[in-house]
């Protein structure tokens, strides 16, 4: 038993120095961490609330002008942008204009030789009737004459 017993002792033995080395390595990090907040706390502690608030107005006011001026810049080329498409649309709906009246003008013009010819054939039909109705006053005509040769003849 006294093999178990050593074995026992040398178990807790290194049971304890795990639990020491363990201890010791915890403070070590532990400290580290402590030293850095000390430092912060001594960085905190100029720091009041009130210059915290303060500070954070000023950023916020900051980022504000800033928006704002890209705002304005935003604002400006878009406004020029707009001038320059407005120019250009007026001058192309100008142009279109123009060839349009150039178009109705051509049109008019074209239109009118075109009444010519259509009062020609309104003409034309009247004398069509008329030469249509002579033939057949030509037809009656023969027949009257040939009375009248016959009426020479026995003469």
């Amino acid at each position: 038993m006294s093999k178990l017993k050593s074995f026992q002792e040398k178990v807790q033995s290194n049971i304890v120095k795990a639990i020491d080395s363990t201890e010791e390595q915890y403070k070590n990090a532990t400290d580290k961490s402590f030293e850095y907040a000390e430092k912060l706390e001594e960085k905190a502690k100029s720091y009041t609330i009130g210059t915290v608030k303060a500070k954070h107005n000023e950023a916020v006011a900051k980022l504000a002008d800033n928006a704002r001026e890209l705002n304005e810049k935003a604002d400006k080329f878009v406004s020029e942008l707009i001038e320059k498409i407005e120019e250009q649309t007026d001058k192309a709906v100008k142009a279109v204009n123009e060839q349009i009246e150039k178009i109705k003008g051509t049109k008019k013009t074209a239109k009118k030789p075109a009444k010519k010819p259509a009062a020609k054939k309104a003409a034309a039909k009247p004398a069509a009737k008329k030469a249509a109705a002579k033939p057949a006053a030509k037809k009656a005509t023969p027949k009257a004459e040939a009375p009248k040769k016959e009426e020479a003849a026995t003469a």
